[in-house]
Formats: C-alpha cells, sequence, structure tokens
C-alpha cells in the first residue's frame, strides 16, 4: 500500500506557482505562511521552516534551527505548532497499519540522508539499524547513474545537525524506517532558480526511478524457508505499536530508554518487513541457515497466499516538502 502526500506545505506552494502566473518565475518561498515576521517586508521572511518544526531535537541548539522567526530555519514557537506538521502524527493515527518506509521529498541537491540528522541522537543509532539504513540507503541508489552524497546530514561536508526533522521524528517517534531524499539537480546549483524549478523532462526519470525503487524496498511479497523448505512463521512482539504509543509520553523526556524500546519494538515487529525490503539486496546463502524467497516463486503456491498476507502487511510514505 502506497500513501503519498503530493506536498506538505500547500499554502507556499500555491503562493509560488501563483507569482508563475504573474511573472512567469516561479517563487522562492521556503517556509509556511504564518505571518510571524513584522520586523521584514521580504515575503520569504515569513513563517515556520515546516522540517525543523517536529518533536524530536526541537530546539536542542541554534545551528540546526533557529528561534529567529525571521530566518530562514525558524522552527516555530513549539513542536508541532504548524498544522501542516499537526497533520503527519494525525495522518499515522487514521492508517490501517503503519508503514514500513518512508521518503521525505526535497530539492534539490541529489542526497539519500537517513536518521539521524540530530547530531545528539546519533550515538543512539545502533549497529543494527544502521546496517538497515545503509543497506535501504544503496538499494534506493539502485541503477541511478549519478553520484549521490549519502549518510547523516551532520556528518556531510557542507551541511550540518538538524533538530526537528520530519525523518528522524517519523523513525523516532513511530518506528519507521525513514529517508530524506533530495532530488536532482546537484548541489551546488549552476542556477537555484532552476535547481528548485527545474524543467519536468530533465530529472523526472531519475525521480520516478527512485521512487520505484523505494517501492521495491518496501514492498517485495516474500516468504522466508529454511533449507529444508520449511516456512519461518513471523516473529510474533510482544507489544504492538499500538501499546507503543501508550509508553510515548511516559518515555518523552528519556531519549535514550525510549529509542531502545520503540527500535526493539520496531525490530519485533517489523523484522519480517525489514528483511523482506532488504531480501533485495542480499543473495540466498546456504551457510545464513535460511535463504528469502519471491513470493512470486513456484514456492508460492505451497501456502495459503491469504496467510502469507496478512503476515507481510507493509505500506509506504512519500512526503513531498
Amino acid at each position: 500500500m502506497v500513501w503519498v502526500i503530493p506536498s506538505l506545505n500547500p499554502d507556499t506552494y500555491d503562493r509560488n506557482v501563483l507569482q508563475f502566473e504573474k511573472t512567469q518565475r516561479y517563487g522562492m518561498r521556503r517556509k509556511n505562511q504564518h505571518p510571524v515576521c513584522s520586523k521584514s517586508i521580504l515575503y520569504m521572511d515569513n513563517g515556520v521552516d515546516l522540517n525543523r518544526n517536529f518533536p524530536v531535537c526541537f530546539a536542542i541548539d541554534k545551528e540546526g534551527s533557529s528561534p529567529d522567526v525571521c530566518s530562514e530555519i525558524y522552527r516555530g514557537p513549539k513542536p508541532l505548532s504548524e498544522p501542516e506538521t499537526q497533520a503527519i502524527p494525525a495522518f499515522l493515527r487514521l492508517l490501517p497499519f503503519p508503514p514500513t518506509l518512508a521518503l521525505s521529498l526535497h530539492a534539490f541537491g541529489r542526497s539519500v540522508l537517513h536518521p539521524f540528522s540530530c547530531q545528539s541522537l546519533a550515538s543512539t543509532l545502533n549497529s543494527t539499524m544502521l546496517h538497515l539504513f545503509k543497506h535501504g540507503t544503496r538499494s534506493i541508489l539502485s541503477n541511478i547513474p549519478h553520484k549521490y552524497t549519502t549518510g547523516q546530514a551532520w556528518e556531510i561536508p557542507g551541511l550540518y545537525s538538524v533538530n526537528g526533522d520530519a525523518a528522524d521524528y517519523l523513525f523516532h517517534a513511530h518506528s519507521i524506517l525513514s529517508f530524506n531524499v533530495e532530488l536532482p539537480p546537484d548541489y551546488p546549483p549552476k542556477n537555484e532558480y532552476l535547481s528548485f524549478w527545474p524543467p519536468r523532462q530533465d530529472h523526472v526519470q531519475e525521480a520516478n526511478l527512485l521512487l520505484w525503487n523505494a517501492l521495491k524496498l518496501s514492498g517485495c511479497d516474500l516468504v522466508i524457508e529454511n533449507n529444508q523448505n520449511q516456512r519461518y512463521e513471523k516473529p510474533k512482539s510482544k507489544m504492538n505499536l499500538r501499546e507503543d504509543e501508550k509508553h510515548e509520553n511516559e518515555n518523552r523526556n528519556r531519549h535514550d530508554n525510549a529509542l531502545v524500546f520503540r527500535i526493539t519494538v520496531f525490530i519485533s515487529r517489523f523484522v519480517f518487513t525489514i528483511e523482506r525490503g532488504l531480501s533485495c539486496l542480499f543473495e540466498s546463502s546456504s551457510s545464513m541457515g535460511f535463504r528469502i524467497v519471491p513470493m512470486e516463486s513456484s514456492l508460492a503456491s505451497r501456502f495459503d497466499r491469504a496467510s502469507v498476507s496478512s503476515s507481510v502487511q507493509s505500506s509506504i510514505l512519500f512526503a513531498g516538502f
């Protein structure tokens, strides 16, 4: 199942497009349309940077966001202060089951970044999750002809630690494997205006391939069997995500403990799904004691399709900023 939010900042998008109708040049507004900056006449100074407004590392420093209401990276007065950012947790509550994977789409710069963009949380990312993120990144970039920057934002030259980031929030609070994808063209740009509003034909094929790779990562229909062709059952979680949400407020101020708790639930609840997705990257290995097999193969006929499908539910969320 694929969920698409075409734009998380629709008011600003509309304003930028309306400017084109008047001037034949698209606008360059970045923030939302919240009228917070009264000391500047520049239209771009108003608003809240939505990708600094999520409740992970919010306001932890002045490098990754700003308290200045006229700053390009103004974070807002409090986490989830804006209707646009409030819409994300509200939307997730409506879904029949949580997304397996989420891509937050931005322009521009050709990069695939994974949590944590907030450097203060980087040490809490255990080796298992780091391994999954790195393999997931390679899968998303499979067959892409251009070079992309990858990793965590703070470790990349020219970038910096970010606080209040959407992908960090989706991973930390909702246990969703999340990536920030900066679409083509490259950075630094030859023309900044054309970098934000490139001719569609120039980059649409590459962008489509990125999204197709993400779909494959999220939704490979697979079953797992051992070397004796015996099916592995889906690991049972001791606690489902709804129960996890009850504990979220209790753990909100205990970053390390809360993070470990959520990752534990993530691994137990979604280990089948993640193995399923990342199997696109691994060769079958008899030395591992199991192999991961496409459901569309002849193995599918050995199992009841309905029971298999119910055990491998997954979905992907695409959100445009």
